[in-house]
């Protein structure tokens, strides 16, 4: 694994790796790969971008009924995370939060001492492979309703961060939180189905129209996914 270049996103998105060890090793191995180094209180964080600042978003999405293209510096914190793939990271003081998409397109990894968005680092800096879990083939990615089969990784004590959760660093420690609520998963009424349905609806018209408000150039793309059929009737019917 120490043979393997690490070739930093050059895209929409930016490498970070924040951890709890105070520790010279993983510094001086994430500075020589072109990391900046923030150390707070409790954490130090490495990002491949100084321009970023303590707060900012890795990918793009709709946050605050906006469309935002990262990597981008944020001078807020948002109230509410929609649509997309992507990471918003906040820095603060004594508290590291980062927080995915809700369906968690943009894959997180954490462990007791770590959180990071690309898993390369995570080896180059634990150097510990979860040798059971390298050869078992449910680490790949399920074809059923195309989720994980385990949240493992063959990284010793990493796993991926479950959609719909968000890590944080707090008082030295990581944490993992759940966002949704029990609620959630339980059966509605009729009526309370198709008023998701009209939310729904309503929700794709939004995200349209903050991409289009954007000022950045749109491509549409048209798939024939059985979703995308039930998405578009939706919006026929309630638009």
């Amino acid at each position: 694994m120490e043979e393997l270049s690490f070739i930093p996103y050059s895209d929409s998105r930016v490498d970070f790796l924040i951890t709890t060890q105070n520790n010279e090793y993983i510094r001086n191995t994430l500075m020589s790969l072109g990391a900046n180094e923030i150390k707070k209180s409790g954490y130090t964080a490495y990002i491949w971008n100084n321009r970023l600042g303590d707060r900012f978003l890795s990918g793009l999405g709709v946050l605050d009924s906006k469309f935002y293209l990262g990597p981008r510096r944020m001078n807020f914190l948002p109230s509410n995370f929609g649509a997309g793939n992507y990471v918003f990271v906040d820095l603060s003081s004594h508290t590291a939060l980062v927080q995915p998409d809700p369906f968690g397109m943009n894959m997180i990894y954490a462990s007791d001492e770590f959180i990071s968005n690309r898993l390369h680092l995570l080896a180059l800096v634990i150097k510990k492979i979860n040798i059971p879990v390298s050869f078992s083939s449910t680490y790949n990615n399920g074809g059923f309703s195309f989720s994980l089969n385990t949240f493992d990784t063959p990284i010793e004590g990493v796993k991926i961060l479950p959609a719909g959760a968000r890590a944080k660093i707090l008082n030295g420690k990581v944490q993992i939180e759940q966002v949704y609520l029990k609620s959630d998963f339980e059966e509605k009424s009729p009526t309370e189905y198709w008023n998701l349905i009209r939310k729904g609806a309503q929700e794709v018209i939004d995200n349209v129209t903050a991409i289009l408000d954007s000022g950045l150039p749109v491509v549409a793309d048209l798939s024939g996914g059985r979703d995308s059929r039930v998405v578009f009737w939706c919006i026929d019917c309630f638009w």
